[in-house]
């Protein structure tokens, strides 16, 4: 099994605006992101790209801490 670490990603987000672009991306479910923050948040990346009202384009740089 191949592990992406770096690169941009397309994932769903109900609501996605053009402001989120920048905003930190949290990971919800296998193909759905947030950008708040929730209990037991696990953060994935940051937003780089909005696609349309339903999908983000999430970076991952490989140093997520």
């Amino acid at each position: 099994m191949r592990v992406q670490t770096v690169g941009l990603y397309q994932y769903h987000k109900a609501s996605a605006v053009q402001s989120d672009v920048g905003k930190q991306a949290f990971i919800v479910d296998d193909n759905t992101i947030a950008t708040v923050a929730t209990t037991n948040s696990v953060r994935c990346g940051v937003v780089g790209a909005w696609v349309d009202g339903g999908t983000l384009a999430i970076l991952i740089d490989g140093r997520i801490s």
